[in-house]
């Protein structure tokens, strides 16, 4: 046996400088989202004694990943809170999978130069190398899949691959086609007994979990899914979202896009079967983010393809050598860094003061890093500054002081988290809560992606306060009951788990009054926006508001006040006092406007105890010839 040619020690330091480079990175990028303190919750809820879920006494998944929420559970349990194992689990976990790719799967320290800077300039993979959510472990999972595959280790591959559905059950999209060609391998060389363990190791921990799922929550998907991909949305509905989320990565991240565009494209060079299974997991996995609409975070949906892609491209260099030019790769090696370092956000040129004057976004993808890295950041926080100062973890913390039973929010992460176990949350997206996911989306009102609004049925909110069923729809009631009995009865109770077969059938579908509830007020007209003209001056975006929220704008065209309607998240609310005021200032700068004496409008409401946490705000403009202009939602924070 000959040895492996020495290699120059030189090569080897330049690798171990741009490993150093990426944690370097990774630590001041380091961050959590709102969303990852959903699955906080549910840890605090589990060791506790609550059980698996998210509001106390009813079982609602509404996290998407079991593997990486028993792993916080496990933190917890040996003393780390949730948000400091989300930043430094997450750390470990990105630098394993980040020494693999170097040092195990790249044939050359050129190769893994390349793998290494390419995924520290790309926004995706570095904002989602932390974040608190799943993304770490599944980049380390894909990591070791592609270890074992390479050894090989088909038990071990197998294993990985149903590792990787309990910690994100799209991400097997990516790794099912090269496992599904290595088990044939397997049967032809050596018969199907052999392949079989490495079938039996991926498949027994899904088929452990689903079972688990159905049995523990009566259902096999999480309740995500349903309040994103349910309620009557439809291909032709989401995946023009998906192509815009696309599209927003090639503008402001395009080495990401770039880097899996390789990926789909590497066997076209290599002629490898190994390189076409690949490819058609890549394949897959952008056509399902085009069919789920994407993501309203941008790059979320983007970092596991990104890292498949690096990783298996550092590992095919000797098969791109024997079949294309060097000068063709280095073009192609060069584009790509060009790429990274093009955009004044990447990771490396972004610094403590990355904050919300950049979390700009279009179609309801916004960069959320950007968002909530002034409170979360790690190399930010300490006493006076972290989580726990951020608006939304404030009136959480007020909520829990003063003992309110039920707050509504869409932001329900941080607020669901700092409130504790006895303040129960509405959350008006539906994730956490099994009777809204279950209901058709509202289609007289526009929805961001994964934000899908709902009508609260009336009774609900007392339902929720009593503990008992006090939905005024006869229908709707009856539906709930069987929901209350997967979700809120005795596991072994006589007849769950028939209802939990039937309600996962839709028998009980017929119960829902899909127009009613689809449709709750009638579909305004569409409009030009030049054709309504008018403003929401305040509240500002995100605003705190304390006691008496006040809504004041104008609304005008050439000749007409126009009618001004307040709504409250998606509800007409009626307010305490309503007045029209002069805005002479709209008259100096519009004067086709004619006489702006009543131009203005000013309204006020006033909060009840349920009413604490995140809300919309959108003014319905409405002219005397019927025609209607909704402005966009504006988001604010109600505290006591």
């Amino acid at each position: 046996m000959t040895s492996p040619p020495r290699r120059p020690p030189a090569a080897r330091w330049l690798v171990w400088l741009m490993v150093c480079a990426y944690a370097a990175v990774l630590f001041r990028t380091a961050w959590l989202c709102d969303d990852a303190f959903i699955t906080f919750r549910t840890v605090e809820n589990v060791v506790n004694g609550y059980g698996l879920t998210w509001n106390t006494g009813e079982r609602v998944q509404a996290y998407t990943h079991p593997l990486w929420m028993f792993l916080l559970c496990g933190m917890r349990g040996l003393g780390v809170d949730p948000v400091h194992s989300g930043w430094f689990l997450s750390i470990a976990l990105s630098l394993v999978a980040v020494f693999l790719v170097a040092f195990r799967l790249a044939e050359s320290e050129l190769d893994a130069s390349f793998g290494l800077f390419a995924l520290t300039f790309s926004r995706a993979f570095m904002d989602f190398s932390t974040s608190g959510l799943e993304n770490p472990l599944t980049h380390l999972l894909l990591a070791l899949f592609l270890v074992f595959l390479k050894r090989p280790l088909p038990v071990l591959c197998g294993f990985a691959a149903g590792l990787l559905f309990l910690t994100r059950p799209d991400a097997i999209l990516l790794v099912t086609p090269l496992l599904s060609l290595r088990l044939v391998h397997l049967v032809r060389a050596r018969g199907v007994r052999t392949a079989f363990p490495a079938f039996l190791a991926g498949a027994l921990s899904v088929a452990l979990w689903e079972g688990f799922s159905l049995f523990y929550y009566g259902s096999l998907v999480p309740n995500t899914a349903y309040a994103k991909l349910g309620g009557g949305l439809s291909a032709h509905m989401l995946i023009p979202q998906g192509f815009l989320y696309l599209k927003t990565a090639a503008l402001g991240d395009p080495i990401t896009p770039a880097v899996i565009l390789l990926g789909i494209l590497l066997p076209l060079a290599t002629r490898r079967a190994e390189d076409a299974a690949v490819s058609l997991g890549l394949s897959l996995y952008v056509l399902y983010v085009l069919r789920v609409g994407g993501d309203f975070m941008e790059g979320r949906f983007l970092s596991a393809p990104f890292f498949f892609a690096v990783a298996t491209l550092v590992g095919a260099a000797q098969a791109l050598a024997a079949r294309v030019s060097s000068v063709a790769v280095f073009a192609a090696g060069a584009g790509v860094m060009a790429l990274g370092v093009f955009p004044a956000k990447a990771p490396p040129f972004t610094g403590p003061d990355y904050g919300e004057s950049l979390a700009t976004g279009t179609h309801g993808i916004v960069d959320e890093r950007a968002h909530f890295f002034q409170h979360t950041g790690l190399l930010r926080a300490n006493r006076r500054i972290g989580p726990h100062t951020h608006p939304w973890a404030a009136g959480a913390r007020d909520a829990r002081e003063r003992h309110v039973p039920l707050v509504r929010s869409w932001a329900i992460g941080m607020l669901g988290y700092y409130a504790g176990p006895n303040v129960r949350i509405l959350d008006l997206g539906a994730l956490g809560d099994p009777l809204l996911s279950r209901l058709p989306i509202r289609r007289d009102r526009p929805s961001r992606i994964g934000h899908f609004e709902r009508v609260v049925p009336v009774g609900y909110e007392k339902s929720l306060l009593t503990g008992e069923n006090r939905l005024e729809d006869v229908r709707l009631r009856e539906f709930y009951d069987h929901v209350r009995v997967v979700t809120r009865g005795p596991l072994l109770a006589p007849g769950r788990l028939t209802t939990v077969w039937k309600l996962n059938r839709g028998v009980y579908n017929s119960l829902i009054d899909t127009e009613k509830y689809g449709a709750a007020l009638p579909r305004p007209a569409v409009v030009a926006w030049d054709q309504l003209t008018g403003s929401i001056d305040e509240p500002y975006e995100d605003q705190v508001v304390r006691g008496t929220l006040v809504v004041r704008g104008w609304a005008r065209i050439p000749g007409e006040d126009l009618e001004v309607t307040g709504m409250i998240d998606g509800h007409v609310r009626e307010a305490s006092s309503r007045a029209r005021v002069p805005r002479g200032d709209v008259e100096l700068v519009l004067p086709e406007l004619g006489d702006c004496a009543r131009a203005g409008y000013e309204e006020r409401y006033e909060p009840s105890a349920a009413d604490l946490g995140e809300h919309t705000i959108v003014v319905v403009f409405r002219s005397a010839d019927g025609r209607v202009r909704e402005y966009p939602p504006r988001r604010f924070t109600w505290r006591r």
